[in-house]
């Protein structure tokens, strides 16, 4: 579903860089490309980590951030300029213009879609990360009972 909602996002993007001299709009599918996997590296990290369900619900809900979710949206963006400067070949201005033109637009995209059910009902992350998050499930940490115990956890509250 991630893949969706970034496809959807391509030509608010593409208007985003279009007038940016260091950001070729013929870049905007390795810009998507690296946007969607560092996402999904990160959340997939985060899932994993005590407390972590509780930070992705902070930062993709409408509520202002914790310290925790600051963090991890400033992990992500980090990620997403060392990506596009690795793997999209844009410099630092380039890239630092790009990411913080549309990871923005894509993590509210995500916060849109995840703010349509309460507040502590994770189901549309699961939708939009299901994979990443079944895989960080299988990944061998069992710190907090993982994302399934996460997750049993915030459903009995």
């Amino acid at each position: 579903m991630l893949e969706e909602l970034l496809a959807g996002l391509k030509n608010d993007a593409l208007g985003a860089i279009n007038d940016h001299p260091d950001v070729p709009n013929e870049k905007l599918g390795d810009i998507m490309d690296v946007i969607g996997n560092v996402t999904k590296e990160h959340v997939a990290k985060e899932a994993v980590n005590s407390n972590g369900l509780g930070n992705l619900m902070n930062l993709f809900s409408e509520s202002e951030n914790n310290e925790n979710a600051n963090s991890l949206q400033s992990n992500i963006m980090n990620s997403v300029i060392d990506g596009l400067m690795g793997k999209a070949g844009l410099g630092k201005s380039g890239a630092s213009a790009a990411a913080s033109a549309i990871l923005p637009m894509v993590l509210n995209a995500i916060t849109s879609k995840n703010s349509s059910t309460p507040d502590d009902d994770a189901s549309p992350l699961m939708d939009i990360f299901g994979s990443v998050l079944s895989s960080a499930m299988s990944g061998g940490n069992s710190k907090s009972g993982g994302i399934m115990g996460a997750l049993g956890n915030l459903f009995k509250k």
